[in-house]
């Protein structure tokens, strides 16, 4: 698709036709409308005034900007000047960061949105910009909490969930359709290893048939039977301008260091074996690999061994705390990082072709000697002042918190928690699916705890007296796993926001 954004006033010329781009979706929530950023793993979103939402869906790819801007002037009673203006500040305010408005052209075709413009024109009376939404907008599935593998990094807790108190096949396809029905058009799917689940195949069958968007990631031995299996129930067909992909994770190019990061002998065999399979079934995928200092001298390797196996996406991440089975040894220092940067420049230049992702490979910050600098004292005004600047501009573009707010995640069993690593027990669990409806849950007490917490939980802690507790707490989310797992409560500040009282654990 070839995507051209309005971003000046003096683009809009009278004889363009504008249209919103397919990578959004425009969406009614309650009294809410969004604009969805339409794609298989990040839930991201932009809140929609109801003035913008009552004139969005007239870029529908027929309508020129003169078309638009008169039925501006009939709607609203103004003048050409004021149309003008108008439609300048709604595209180059809303494309500013984004291409949500682009261009109509003829690769677009086949995947714009019809949308019909009485169902978001809404009354501006109580329109709130920020905070939950009355409906899910995706939600996480946790087929398993086992896998295949034993990785020595895992980020997932693996409660023991015996096979007898595993949800029935019947009950998950239940709330698919429940999710359906609600508009929910994405879900996470996480674990342990959805592959594991004796009946994950015909599960995603039923996701694929809903047409929900997702992306499967596993370690799971995919065997050529299981290849085209996922195959035939349509894992290969798009939908809309999306493929879904399976993620296959290999941490190194040999059975040493891939067995090792596994923590399963015969593991790196069956990996080439998998990833073999997912290209000769036509499946769109990717290969990941998780980088500590043990496999860090052999990821350049790794990547041209795994276009040398027709992978065309590849993805690297820096070792980030596991809460589960962390050791600060796996941590990457700035020698290696430095080293994998150069790595993957070398890599990028001679492979364009090849999508490579990477998270998380800032070098820290170093003092004279090398050494990562230590945490900021308070008796030390200045250096301590410098660092609650810092944060503060960290603080104001942080992402937002999207458990219990726009998601949510149901567990083996049935469990609902708000965060795929959080424990799957005691105050994290918010309801029960098993028994319960996804809006039962979505609007219980629970829930609240966590969205809209009582200010006296936070007695004893810099929330309590915080001027931007309710803006904190009820727009933006914030990170109760990392308060939690810094802390030892989900009632106190993340170790991010400029008030705490420290930085926190190293997180990457």
């Amino acid at each position: 698709m070839e995507l051209i954004a309005y971003k000046k006033a003096e683009e809009l010329n009278d004889n363009s036709i504008p249209v919103i781009s397919p990578e959004w979706r425009l969406k009614r929530i309650g009294e809410r409308t969004i604009l969805w950023f339409y794609e298989v793993e990040e839930s991201r979103y932009l809140n929609i005034p109801p003035l913008l939402a009552s004139i969005l869906p007239l870029f529908d790819g027929k309508r020129s900007f003169a078309d638009v801007k008169k039925i501006i002037q009939y709607t609203y009673g103004v003048n050409t000047d004021d149309a003008n203006k108008m439609l300048a500040e709604v595209i180059t305010g809303i494309n500013s960061d984004n291409k949500c408005v682009v261009e109509m052209n003829e690769t677009l075709e086949d995947y714009i949105v019809d949308y019909n413009v009485e169902e978001f024109i809404v009354s501006p009376e109580g329109f709130t910009p920020k905070g939950r939404l009355p409906i899910p907008l995706s939600i996480g599935i946790l087929f398993s909490n086992d896998c295949q593998t034993n990785c020595l990094y895992c980020y997932a807790e693996r409660r023991k969930v015996p096979a007898r108190e595993h949800m029935s096949i019947k009950r998950w396809k239940e709330i698919f359709h429940e999710a359906r029905n609600l508009g929910i058009e994405q879900v996470t799917i996480s674990g342990g290893d959805p592959l594991f689940h004796k009946n994950s195949i015909d599960l995603l069958e039923e996701l694929i048939k809903l047409k929900m968007l997702f992306l499967v990631s596993t370690k799971c031995h995919v065997t050529k039977e299981k290849a085209a299996r996922l195959k035939a129930i349509g894992m290969a067909d798009p939908i809309n301008q999306i493929t879904r992909e399976i993620q296959f994770s290999l941490d190194g190019p040999n059975s040493l260091i891939a067995d090792t990061m596994a923590g399963v002998p015969g593991f790196y065999e069956k990996a080439i074996d998998s990833i073999k399979n997912l290209k000769e079934n036509g499946l769109k995928f990717r290969v990941k690999a998780v980088v500590t200092p043990f496999n860090a001298d052999y990821i350049e390797d790794w990547l041209y061994q795994m276009v040398d196996l027709g992978a065309d996406k590849l993805a690297c991440a820096a070792y980030g705390r596991s809460f589960y089975r962390h050791k600060d040894e796996y941590f990457l220092g700035p020698e290696e990082t430095n080293m994998l940067r150069d790595v993957f420049d070398r890599f990028e230049e001679k492979h364009p072709e090849v999508d490579l992702i990477l998270t998380s490979f800032d070098a820290p910050t170093l003092t004279e000697e090398g050494e990562a600098k230590p945490k900021v004292k308070r008796d030390d005004k200045k250096a301590f002042e410098d660092r609650i600047t810092k944060k503060k501009e960290s603080w104001e573009s942080r992402s937002h918190c999207s458990g219990g707010t726009s998601s949510m995640t149901i567990t083996p069993d049935g469990r609902v928690i708000l965060c795929d690593q959080v424990p799957q027990e005691g105050e994290f669990v918010v309801g029960d699916l098993s028994e319960q409806s996804i809006m039962e849950v979505w609007n219980s007490e629970e829930i609240k705890r966590f969205t809209d917490p009582p200010v006296e939980k936070f007695v004893d802690t810099v929330c309590y007296s915080c001027g931007d507790f309710d803006s904190c707490h009820k727009e933006y989310g914030y990170c109760f796993r990392d308060s939690y797992f810094n802390y030892g409560t989900i009632y106190a500040p993340p170790p991010n926001c400029p008030l705490a009282p420290d930085d926190g654990f190293r997180i990457n």
